[in-house]
């Protein structure tokens, strides 16, 4: 949405029309959202990238291993299953699928979420408009980028902190660095 407002600043489109526009613009997703809702989603599925936030957060104690997940044809289970409109969300439901869960607080909690989002239409349809842009294929990398350790600071990071504020052309070897001849 961010980005139409600043196509319709730069287009001057009136505040009025804009409004429309984007009212008009979210009536359309809000109709494509309630025609999807608790359908099958047809789409392609790399396994391998959603499958990392499991990969990273698993503990093997409580995961389902590859041997039992094969033989109960976990990643056919998991497309069927999958009605998620965002990466994140995939992968969450993926681990989810893998997890053994012997809490019955935590299930009941769980359960409890299910129902909020079949019978409470407005609240989820909010939530998914404002969860769209997690759709993007590229918001797969977010769990690994939330969840892996940070890499260890290279040894000589601190010459980028003294160079930073110095433009390009300054640094030494640099061709314009050189003097005219």
């Amino acid at each position: 949405m961010s980005l139409l407002r600043g196509l319709m600043d730069a287009f001057h489109v009136t505040s009025e029309a804009g409004g429309r526009f984007l009212r008009g613009l979210r009536r359309n997703r809000l109709a494509e959202l309630r025609e999807a809702w608790g359908k099958p989603v047809e789409r392609e599925r790399d396994l391998d990238l959603i499958r990392l936030y499991h990969d990273l957060v698993a503990r093997p104690e409580t995961t389902v291993d590859e041997t039992t997940w094969r033989d109960l044809a976990g990643d056919e289970v998991f497309a069927r299953l999958d009605r998620t409109r965002s990466q994140p969300g995939a992968q969450v439901l993926y681990h989810q699928l893998r997890t053994y869960l012997r809490d019955d607080e935590l299930l009941a909690e769980r359960a409890r979420q299910y129902r909020v989002f079949r019978q409470e239409a407005v609240w989820r349809e909010r939530l998914q408009l404002a969860l769209e842009p997690l759709a993007s294929r590229q918001a797969i990398w977010l769990a690994p980028l939330l969840v892996s350790p940070l890499p260890e600071r290279p040894r000589l990071a601190w010459r980028l902190y003294c160079l930073a504020p110095c433009p390009w052309p300054a640094w030494p070897g640099h061709p314009s660095s050189r003097p005219c001849s």
